[in-house]
């Protein structure tokens, strides 16, 4: 994909509209829009071709997008939620252990065994 766009030198946006074209670039838009292209271009053209699906759709380019990394996200909040729930439980387990009085008897010990 060419895009071309003249403006004479010393224009105030070259600065940033360089900026915006370097940015996509480097996220990879030029990449997902051409894999994108390609694909609709597949599947309307899927008749008229004689390689398998699998041989078609194994070529291309694709990006992980928020709707396929929701899962993850999800998993990612149950395991804080569940963090935050054993972190409280914890405390409120030490607090109630402090407050606990224990008494032991004293009692002889025996000495242990097979020690000489």
């Amino acid at each position: 994909m060419k895009c071309e766009m003249f403006l004479r030198r010393g224009h105030p946006g070259i600065e940033s509209f360089n900026v915006v074209i370097r940015r996509s670039f480097e996220a990879g838009l030029e990449d997902k829009y051409c894999s994108d292209l390609q694909f609709k271009l597949t599947l309307q053209n899927m008749r008229k071709s004689k390689e398998s699906d699998s041989q078609t759709c194994s070529k291309m380019y694709f990006v992980f997008t928020l709707t396929h990394l929701k899962i993850a996200f999800v998993d990612l909040g149950i395991g804080y939620v569940l963090n935050v729930q054993v972190f409280v439980a914890e405390l409120i387990c030490k607090r109630l252990s402090k407050w606990r009085s224990v008494t032991v008897d004293m009692y002889e010990i025996a000495p242990i065994p097979f020690e000489h």
